[in-house]
């Protein structure tokens, strides 16, 4: 290429901070206008380098922009100045090019000169007080909704119409089957396999994930709760889709690292649930071909026994247990629960009705933030403990189904294995114990489980 030819050469540069649609029609029409002021000017365009959706502020990686440095143009034209650089870092590497500027909106910059590269500092260093004014600005904005209970107008949430006030009916039906399923001894797998298997997506229009799954029902919000700034501030403007006992039960079982997470692939009841007598580790379930032991409960080294006829015995034991007329009461974790849940309920409600108290006196302007961070601490702390004591008075749903059935058979039948392995694991500890030499496969329910009932007897 000619030295005078490349002399008539130049880039494009189009950026947009936000784009709402996906379709990047701002950035479009920015490079349609740069096009045209290329053409007046006599200029060929070599390249046209895009960050739509990409903020200049918050010092994110701009790929548009590090593809547009690398290439060392000679002329950059943009629709503005404040398209390019927004921050006076970037505008340096700019200057450090040697590439002169020529905006749509805003002329031609000279960065080849003093006076020019002052002019452009200038101009830079009031896109990034604006900048600055704009986050300062929509932070006391946040600080006053968050106050008054209102939410963000961002990403809508799973649930919620986008103003963040109406319910999703379809979407709210689905995160209270999820919440029941929880609490039934489900595993976050299996509910998120359902979910993308009847094609249910997320608020975005994903598939979903255990992460994403779990994050939507921890979130306050679903609650009727109010969170800013990580913390949860009192009680929310719009509906709750879970009820407290709900959203509180379902928090203690998601939040419990000690927790046990049986996965998809346990295929046995007991898998996890029994443990061995030796080690007091969980036995897991196997099938052994060889000899025809097939379907083998076993703690290698240990004991090991053949899978159906413990768990026939379990079963017809648990079936047993859930049909005597005391079960609906078997996990009350003491005579005074019912009274003590009344109790924790009305505390609750009064450290919830004293944030809010907190809130509106910082809205109004009675107090500042650190005023309302200090004095809502506290609360906060209390807050979390009643319920974390009354998540521990929710009983599991799954229990009910069964023990109100005609059929208490056909009910426990029903329930996914997961289910039943939980209101195992809930009714009795199970410990496979050792038979003694050459006996370590013959099933006697004596001499082979030690079982203690963890509710009743």
């Amino acid at each position: 290429m000619s030295a005078e030819r490349k002399h008539q050469t130049a880039v494009i540069y189009a950026r947009q901070s936000l784009d709402r649609t996906g379709e990047a029609l701002a950035v479009a029409r920015q490079i349609e206008e740069c096009h045209r002021l290329a053409t007046a000017r006599g200029w060929t365009i070599t390249a046209e380098y895009v960050d739509n959706d990409r903020s200049a502020t918050t010092g994110a990686a701009r790929p548009g922009f590090e593809e547009l440095l690398a290439a060392e143009p000679e002329r950059v034209v943009v629709w503005h100045v404040d398209r390019l650089v927004r921050l006076t870092r970037d505008l340096e590497r700019v200057i450090d090019l040697g590439a002169n500027v020529h905006a749509v909106k805003a002329g031609h910059i000279d960065l080849s000169s003093p006076a020019g590269r002052a002019v452009a500092r200038t101009v830079t260093a009031w896109a990034t007080y604006e900048g600055e004014q704009k986050a300062l600005r929509q932070r006391a904005a946040n600080d006053q909704r968050a106050a008054a209970g209102l939410p963000y107008v961002c990403q809508r949430a799973f649930g919620f119409e986008p103003d963040g006030m109406t319910v999703r009916d379809a979407e709210a039906r689905e995160l209270r089957l999820a919440a029941a399923g929880v609490l039934r001894g489900q595993s976050l797998n299996s509910l998120v396999q359902d979910l993308n298997d009847r094609d249910v997506r997320t608020a975005t229009g994903r598939k979903w994930k255990t992460t994403t799954l779990k994050a939507a029902l921890l979130s306050p919000r679903n609650a009727g709760l109010r969170r800013h700034r990580g913390e949860v501030i009192g009680k929310a403007a719009w509906p709750a889709i879970l009820d407290e006992e709900t959203a509180a039960g379902v928090r203690a079982i998601l939040t419990d690292p000690a927790r046990r997470r049986p996965g998809p692939n346990r295929r046995y009841l007991l898998s996890g649930v029994m443990r061995c007598e030796v080690c007091d580790k969980p036995i897991s379930g196997a099938f052994i071909k060889e000899s025809n032991k097939g379907p083998t409960y076993r703690c290698l080294g240990h004991v090991q026994r053949k899978a159906p006829p413990v768990d026939d015995f379990i079963r017809t034991l648990t079936i047993a247990r859930l049909s005597q007329p005391d079960a609906i009461d078997m996990f009350a974790k003491d005579d005074d629960g019912p009274e003590r849940a009344a109790q924790l309920t009305g505390e609750r409600d009064s450290l919830r009705d004293r944030l809010d108290g907190l809130a509106e006196a910082f809205a109004a302007g009675d107090i500042d933030r650190g005023q309302l961070t200090k004095g809502s601490a506290r609360l906060r702390d209390r807050l979390t403990a009643v319920e974390d004591e009354l998540a521990g008075l929710v009983k599991n749903p799954a229990l009910a189904e069964v023990v109100d059935a005609e059929d208490v058979t056909e009910a426990f039948d029903a329930l996914p294995l997961e289910v039943q392995r939980h209101l195992i694991d809930e009714l009795m500890t199970i410990t496979l114990r050792r038979s003694g030499p050459g006996n370590n496969w013959v099933f006697n329910p004596d001499r082979s489980l030690q079982i203690e009932w963890r509710a009743g007897k």
